[in-house]
């Protein structure tokens, strides 16, 4: 891609306030809990684990950065697999809270799509990371809520919350986190449909957003599902980090996949990622899946 920044230029509004480019590169908003991964992997693209192509066929982007906002005005044409041939327009607010934290959102409009529920989608998202919370230093709250509506063809909507605490006292220094995330999932009764469609999720840090290192690499995206997630984090040394998470599956809408259970499996992922030197990073995972009714 090229690209281009505007240097002193803007120096009312602070160095490099405006960078725009255009051309393959990838999107990322929050956690990626809606744009992470344009691209697709596997098949005979191969490259799914491991250097993963993660570009939009085009993505041209207008940043705006002055001191606590920023604004993204963004057009990106998706290279998935199989190809939808995906193209959408946004907007993109953030907004830094300093110490506590941070806001953002933003507004999305699909403008062309093979996939009938997506062509036309209008989506709107909020999210919130109070990480440390004002006056409880080792405790911090994370959420988003993204609702999607595209007339009669789909009405959903996908949302999370998640609350962690640091153990300042505790040899390793742990950090206990627990997440709720609901995606709903298609009524057969309903004329429309109500599947929330996860757009451009991917893989920023473990449990962000494949959930499970089966069930939601392989198994289920995110959608009709209600997931419960326990974890815990700790570093044994500056260049260590080990993991532990507990997921909890469960379909919110078991009827659409033709069963009559929602608790779908428990998944249990042990993860390690060590920092060798400087230019060597090396990541071990272990997972366990137990299915359920």
């Amino acid at each position: 891609y090229l690209g281009w920044r505007s240097g002193d230029l803007l120096s009312g509004l602070g160095e490099d306030a405006l960078d725009l480019s255009i051309g393959r590169r990838q999107y990322t908003a929050g956690t990626g809990f809606l744009f992470f991964n344009q691209s697709g992997n596997s098949l005979g693209r191969g490259a799914y684990w491991t250097g993963e192509r993660k570009a939009a066929d085009l993505t041209a982007l207008a940043r705006l950065k002055t001191g606590p906002w920023g604004v993204d005005v963004l057009y990106l044409e998706a290279d998935d697999l199989p190809d939808t041939h995906t193209r959408l327009a946004g907007l993109t607010l953030d907004r830094s809270l300093g110490e506590l934290g941070s806001v953002g959102g933003g507004f999305y409009r699909v403008l062309d799509s093979d996939t009938p529920t997506r062509d036309g989608m209008s989506v709107y998202d909020v999210r919130v990371d109070l990480t440390p919370l004002a006056g409880v230093p080792a405790l911090g709250l994370q959420g988003e809520y993204a609702y999607e509506d595209n007339g009669e063809a789909l009405r959903a909507s996908g949302w999370y919350a998640q609350a962690s605490y640091r153990l300042d006292r505790v040899p390793w220094t742990p950090t206990v986190a627990y997440r709720y995330a609901r995606f709903e999932g298609d009524d057969a009764s309903s004329r429309r449909s109500e599947d929330f469609d996860p757009l451009f999720y991917g893989f920023s840090d473990w449990g962000y957003w494949y959930q499970g290192e089966v069930v939601g690499e392989y198994v289920l995206g995110n959608s009709n599902l209600d997931t419960h997630l326990l974890q815990v984090k700790a570093t044994p040394s500056d260049a260590l980090t080990v993991r532990a998470l507990y997921y909890d599956f469960r379909l919110r809408r078991p009827a659409s996949l033709g069963v009559r259970s929602e608790d779908f499996a428990r998944e249990l992922d042990l993860a390690l990622d060590w920092s060798v030197t400087e230019h060597l990073q090396m990541s071990a995972v272990a997972a366990h899946v137990r299915p359920d009714a």
